[in-house]
């Protein structure tokens, strides 16, 4: 049975499994949801896996499922995945201090988001384009 309020898919690299990306907490009413990336393998990282994949699923998620707003939280220390997000244009909502604990500390997350109409906007450039 397919959930109303998440699409979760493989990201593959030459035929072998990576991550997964996904579109979870569907709210239809308001036409948001909150998306989720993982590159697991470090060896598959920094090569653009990552990048791919979020367009993809931004473009899921606008182009097919004609969600207003997508958002995401990220850990404040990840450095690479802010910068992605940033160059993808994602918006910097705001600081969830101390809001998940990992490995025995707290950590904050920076929750990031995207609505329909900037993604509309960024479709041409190049960044986009390439999909």
């Amino acid at each position: 049975m397919q959930s109303q309020t998440d699409r979760v898919f493989a990201v593959e690299a030459g035929g072998a499994y990576i991550g997964n990306a996904g579109i979870h907490e569907i709210y239809w009413p308001a036409r948001n949801a909150r998306l989720s990336l993982i590159i697991g393998s470090k060896e598959q990282q920094g090569r653009g896996y990552g990048q791919a994949a979020l367009r993809a699923i931004v473009r899921i998620g606008f182009d097919d499922l004609n969600l207003h707003k997508l958002w995401l939280k990220v850990f404040s220390t990840n450095k690479r995945g802010l910068y992605m997000y940033d160059k993808h244009g994602f918006i910097r909502e705001g600081t969830m201090r101390q809001e998940y604990y990992h490995r025995g500390e707290f950590h904050d997350m920076i929750r990031m988001s995207l609505l329909q109409e900037e993604y509309r906007s960024l479709q041409e450039t190049e960044l986009w384009k390439d999909l």
